[in-house]
């Protein structure tokens, strides 16, 4: 199981360091629209509506 689990991470390892270089700048453009969300990093269900009650 340990060598398992350990092939599959290098595995994913190894796709990722064959990331080109346009699907790094779409996951950086995703990141960037994220950020621009008002709720991003939020607990949605902490954020109350405009007269007072939670969602």
């Amino acid at each position: 199981m340990e060598i398992t689990v350990y092939s599959i991470h290098l595995q994913k390892a190894n796709e990722f360091n064959q990331l080109d270089e346009l699907a790094v700048a779409r996951m950086n453009k995703s990141i960037d629209i994220l950020k621009g969300n008002p709720f991003y990093g939020k607990d949605i269900k902490k954020i109350e509506r405009g007269v007072g009650e939670k969602i």
